[in-house]
This record gives structure tokens, C-alpha cells and sequence, in this order.
């Protein structure tokens, strides 16, 4: 009978130990269970995957979670800390900031002391300033309005900066000048490319296009020449802040000859770009799906339809679309453009990343389904790795100094 009662209080504290204690602690909202599964934790339903090796090998990142906290479903974006290697952050859709401190191996969502960003948010966009290494900007979409937060304490607080008016019109992207933390670009999807040249104090209006518009990127070295992208997956470019914009819909298809893409015959007194831009591949979520049309042409232009975007961070002249037709180049900073053949026929799947090397220019990266392409000969030769998941690669992305750590995030 003794023995009994023993066999009982010891089934009792193994109940306890290892059901009961843990499931309390969850209820108080400590994570102790891995919950590396289902939404982006492990496996095929990963949403963030991780190599060490430059995307030779790959593993899911962990998520933690506990009391009303869950993994994201979606990944919209992924930055780097400038200030300390080891920190990254991460946008979800309707799950809010995350933010890693070893190299994105774990994340943990953030929660500032200002409790102005809601855990439910839409984090579009995360910029952190390479010239105030304490300031983070972000785009935020929540209770029905985009807006743009700033932080000058690296997230540990947020203030508002900007609102779209009206209601359901998100903020889409950011882009803030290398060399001067106080000027800003944004893409709003009310149409607008804004700008700010004293941290969000007040803004201009660059321009009113009639669709909305989902990204923006500008020249480090020279702030009046930017790129955007409509809601068209159209590719616009501009010299002047703003006031008048070229679209890159058309050209001669081959590299080196001919006009810029849509004009007739370029501009011929346009100040040569400068060189050297902090790699931030602009990336198209799930909305884009696998098609798109496409403009009729003789030629072999670029097509009217970017899935993605990103530019080559040591030459800004270097610029790649990823698209349903394949993988484009341009070499003068869109003047011509041409196809770099891939091992999958064209237009068989969309091309729906891409990214370049921070240090070696002829390394290329390009997602098509749930294949990871890579080039180290600017595009002549090309090996291939699936990666452990049943999605789609959405987007890619390199620490800028060590680039041996990528990141893929995938989806539908």
C-alpha cells in the first residue's frame, strides 16, 4: 500500500512537472516551449528561413511565443541593426515588430515603451539610419491608417511622424538618405511620393500618381534621383526630387544600346548616378501573384510588370527586376535593359526575388518557387538548391557585412 502511495505522489509531481507547471507559465506569458511548428516556425509551413553559409544550408527561424502572442503568418520585411551585427528586426503582417539579438536565430516581438505601435499591426517597412545609428523608421498600417512611426532610441519608444487622411490607405515603404538622417522618401497608397527633409517635421509632395504607389528607393550620394513602383508593378524613375518622372517600361533589349526604356532617345543631360548604395531589395508580397501583363513590344523590353526590385549595393547603376518573363539587368541605371537567361524557361515561373552580394557584384541571388538560384558570374553559369518549404520565395536578404547569414522569407 506504501509502495502505491509512492508510485501515486510520484506520478503526481511528473503531472505536475512537466504538464501543469509549464502550461502556468505559459498562461503568465512565459514562452518555454520551442514552437518551432506551424506559423513560421519549422518545416514546410515556415515563413523565415535562415542559412550561415551563404544558402547552402538553411533552418527555420524560432519564434517565441506565449500568452497572446503567436508567430507571424507573414513576413513583409527584414532589416539590419547598423549599430550593433548581431540585431535584426523583423515586419510582419498583422503581428507587429520582432526583433532578434543573435543573428536572426530566435525572434521576440517588441512592444515600445510608448505603446503607440499595437501588436496587431502591418510593419511594412523598417529603415535604420546609417548616419544617427539610434534612429529606426517604420511603416505602420493599423487601426485603418497608414502611418510612419520614428524611434531615436532604436525601438524602445516610437512618436508618429505622418497619417494618411484617409481611412484603409497603408504607408508602404520608406527610404531615408545614408548620409543624412533627416531625409526621407515615402510611398503611400494614396498615390504619393512624400518627402521630408527634417525627420517627418513636415513633408512635401513630390508627386501625385494615379495608382498607389508600393516602393521607393533613392541614389545614397545623390537624394534628387529615385526609383518607384506602382501598384502596376510599373517601374518610374526621377532625377529631380520629384517633379518629373521617366517610366521603365520599354527599351531596346539588349544592354548598352539605345535610349532610356519608354523615351525617345534618353536624357541626354542627366548627371551620371554615384555609386555604392546600401543593399535593400524591394519586395512584392503575396498580392502579386504569378502573372501580370504585360506591354505587346517588337523588342524584348522590360516588362510593364515587376515582381521584384533591387539594386546592386556596390554600383547603383546595376539594377534587377525580377519578373513573369524572368530575371532583367540594367547596367546604366535603367537606360537599357536585357534578360539574363536562368535555368528555367522563361515566363515557366515568376522570378519573385532577387538580390546581389554586398561584396561581390557578379553574386546573384534569385527566387523562383521554392528554388534558390545563385550566380557567381554575373549570370553565365547558375546552380540551384530547394529550399525545405512548400512556398514560394517572397524575398531575399543579406547581412550587408556578413553576408555568409541570408534570410528567405516565403509564402503563397
Amino acid at each position: 500500500m506504501c509502495m502505491l502511495k509512492t508510485g501515486l505522489g510520484v506520478f503526481f509531481v511528473i503531472i505536475v512537472l512537466f504538464i501543469l507547471f509549464p502550461f502556468f507559465l505559459w498562461m503568465a506569458g512565459v514562452s518555454i516551449f520551442p514552437f518551432g511548428s506551424g506559423n513560421g516556425g519549422s518545416g514546410k509551413n515556415a515563413v523565415l528561413l535562415r542559412s550561415i553559409d551563404e544558402g547552402v544550408h538553411w533552418d527555420s527561424a524560432t519564434f517565441e511565443q506565449g500568452k497572446g502572442v503567436s508567430a507571424p503568418a507573414q513576413v513583409l520585411h527584414v532589416a539590419f541593426d547598423t549599430l550593433n551585427l548581431d540585431i535584426m528586426y523583423l515586419g510582419a503582417k498583422a503581428n507587429g515588430l520582432w526583433k532578434s539579438t543573435d543573428r536572426g536565430a530566435t525572434w521576440k516581438k517588441m512592444s515600445d515603451s510608448s505603446r503607440l505601435l499595437q501588436p496587431n499591426a502591418d510593419v511594412y517597412r523598417i529603415v535604420m539610419s546609417t548616419s544617427s545609428q539610434d534612429v529606426l523608421y517604420i511603416a505602420v498600417f493599423q487601426n485603418k491608417k497608414g502611418r510612419v512611426f520614428r524611434s531615436d532610441n532604436r525601438g524602445a519608444s516610437f512618436r508618429e511622424i505622418y497619417f494618411v487622411a484617409p481611412d484603409n490607405i497603408p504607408v508602404y515603404d520608406i527610404y531615408v538618405s545614408p548620409t543624412d538622417v533627416n531625409r526621407i522618401a515615402i510611398a503611400t497608397g494614396q498615390g504619393g511620393i512624400l518627402l521630408s527633409h527634417n525627420g517627418g517635421q513636415t513633408w512635401s509632395v513630390a508627386h501625385w500618381f494615379s495608382e498607389s504607389m508600393v516602393r521607393v528607393a533613392g541614389n545614397p550620394g545623390f537624394f534628387s534621383e529615385m526609383y518607384a513602383v506602382d501598384s502596376s508593378r510599373r517601374l518610374k524613375k526621377t532625377f529631380d526630387e520629384g517633379e518629373n518622372w521617366a517610366e521603365l517600361g520599354q527599351g531596346s533589349g539588349s544592354e548598352g544600346t539605345g535610349g532610356y526604356p519608354g523615351s525617345t532617345g534618353g536624357f541626354g543631360a542627366i548627371p551620371p548616378p554615384i555609386q555604392g548604395f546600401p543593399q535593400e531589395p524591394l519586395f512584392f508580397g503575396p498580392t502579386s501573384g504569378s502573372g501580370g501583363s504585360f506591354r505587346s513590344s517588337a523588342t524584348a523590353g522590360l516588362p510593364a510588370a515587376v515582381e521584384t526590385f533591387a539594386i546592386d549595393p556596390r554600383n547603383f547603376e546595376r539594377i534587377f527586376i525580377g519578373a513573369v518573363e524572368g530575371l532583367y539587368r540594367s547596367l546604366d541605371g535603367g537606360f537599357t535593359w536585357g534578360r539574363i537567361e536562368t535555368l528555367v524557361y522563361p515566363s515557366a515561373i515568376t522570378v519573385t526575388a532577387v538580390a546581389v552580394h554586398p561584396h561581390k557584384s557578379g553574386t546573384i541571388f534569385t527566387g523562383i518557387g521554392s528554388e534558390l538560384y545563385r550566380t557567381d558570374d554575373d549570370g553565365k553559369t547558375w546552380n540551384v538548391r530547394m529550399l525545405p518549404t512548400a512556398m514560394r520565395i517572397r524575398g531575399i536578404a543579406l547581412h550587408p557585412l556578413y553576408p555568409d547569414f541570408m534570410f528567405t522569407f516565403v509564402g503563397r
